[in-house]
C-alpha cells in the first residue's frame, strides 16, 4: 500500500503563499553593520589612524549603502565619515551623496567637510555649487570651497568671485553683486581654503608640477602683499584652466553627467531671477552652449534670460 502523500500536496499548495511571504517580509537593511560601526566610533573621544582606515575600507566596499546612509547620520557622524573617505573618486555614489549633504546641512563645519572630502565633484552638481557660492546665507568658508570646486572643473568665470574673497579686507576690496559676505575682518579660513586648493589645482594642471613653488599668497600677510600675490596667482591659474583638457573639455565626462549639467543650467535660465542667472554666469564657459540655445529659442522669456546673463558675468 502506498503511503498517504496528502502532506506533500498540502505543502505544494502552500508554496506560492510562502514565496509571497518571503517577498514582503523585511530583510536585513543594507549598511546597518556600517551604521553600527560609525555610531561606535562616534562615541570615542579619540580615534587612531587604523580605526579611520577600517572605516574607509568599509565605506569603499559598500559605496551604495554608504551613500544611502549619509542622510541618516548626525553631523558629528557625517564629519567622521567625511574625514575617513577623503579623496573618494568623483564618480562614486558616495561623492554625489556627500555633495548633497553639503548643500543640505546647515552646520558649516559639517557641510565644509562633505564638500572638501571628494577628489572632485560630479559635473552635474556644479549648478548647485554655483548657487551656494553666491548665497549670502552661507558661511564664507563654505562659499570658498564651492568656488574651488567650480574652478577645478574649468569654470573660469568663477575666478572673479574667488579673487574678491582673496582681496577681502584690502584696499582693493569692492562691494559687488557677488561679493555679498559680511566684512567682518575674519577671512583667514576662506582665504586659506582657496590658497591650498588652488595651489593643488595648479600643480595638477601644470605640465611640470615639480617645478611649481608654493604660492606666495599668505592670508595673514600684509594687505599689500596679499594684493600682489593674488595678481601673481591669477596669472598662473587662468592660462592653465583654459588649456587643460580635463577642465576645459566637457567630453571627458559621461553623457549622463553632461545632460544633467545642461538640464540644470536650463532650469536656472528658466527660473529667470537674478540669483539664478548670476549662478549661470559662474558656470562659463561650460554653460555657453545652453545659453546659446536659449538665445535662439522662440520662448522670449528664455532668450531674454540668456541675454541678461551675458550682462551679469563677473569681471
Amino acid at each position: 500500500m502506498r503511503p498517504w502523500l496528502g502532506w506533500q500536496q498540502d505543502y505544494a499548495d502552500s508554496m506560492p503563499l510562502l514565496l509571497l511571504l518571503f517577498q514582503v517580509l523585511p530583510g536585513p537593511v543594507a549598511g546597518e553593520d556600517l551604521r553600527e560601526q560609525i555610531n561606535g566610533l562616534a562615541q570615542l573621544q579619540e580615534l587612531d589612524p587604523e580605526q579611520l582606515n577600517e572605516l574607509q575600507r568599509a565605506c569603499q566596499q559598500q559605496p551604495v549603502a554608504t551613500a544611502k546612509l549619509l542622510p541618516r547620520l548626525s553631523c558629528h557622524e557625517l564629519y567622521l565619515v567625511s574625514s575617513a573617505i577623503a579623496g573618494c573618486d568623483f564618480d562614486s555614489p558616495i561623492t554625489d551623496a556627500l555633495v548633497g549633504e553639503a548643500l543640505r546641512r546647515p552646520q558649516p563645519t559639517t557641510a565644509l567637510a562633505c564638500l572638501l572630502a571628494p577628489r572632485r565633484v560630479p559635473l552635474a552638481r556644479l549648478p548647485d555649487l554655483a548657487k551656494m557660492a553666491l548665497n549670502p546665507n552661507h558661511d564664507l568658508a563654505l562659499r570658498s570651497a564651492a568656488l574651488v570646486r567650480l574652478l577645478e572643473h574649468g569654470c573660469v568665470s568663477s575666478w572673479p568671485v574667488a579673487r574678491s574673497v582673496l582681496l577681502s579686507g584690502t584696499a582693493h576690496d569692492r562691494i559687488t553683486p557677488w561679493a555679498t559676505w559680511e566684512r567682518s575682518g575674519k577671512y583667514e579660513l576662506p582665504k586659506r581654503i582657496l590658497k591650498v586648493e588652488i595651489e593643488a589645482l595648479i600643480r595638477h594642471l601644470s605640465p611640470h608640477p615639480d617645478s611649481i613653488s608654493s604660492l606666495a599668497f599668505e592670508p595673514n600677510g600684509s594687505w599689500q602683499a596679499q594684493v600682489e600675490a593674488c595678481t601673481q596667482l591669477e596669472s598662473r591659474l587662468l592660462p592653465l584652466l583654459s588649456s587643460a583638457r580635463d577642465t576645459a573639455d566637457l567630453s571627458t565626462h559621461s553623457r549622463q553627467q553632461q545632460e544633467s549639467f545642461q538640464r540644470a543650467v536650463g532650469l536656472l535660465l528658466r527660473a529667470g531671477d537674478h540669483d539664478s542667472l548670476q549662478a549661470v554666469t559662474l558656470l562659463l564657459p561650460h554653460a555657453l552652449p545652453t545659453m546659446m540655445a536659449a538665445l535662439a529659442n522662440r520662448d522670449l522669456k528664455l532668450s531674454s534670460a540668456a541675454r541678461r546673463c551675458m550682462k551679469l558675468k563677473p569681471q
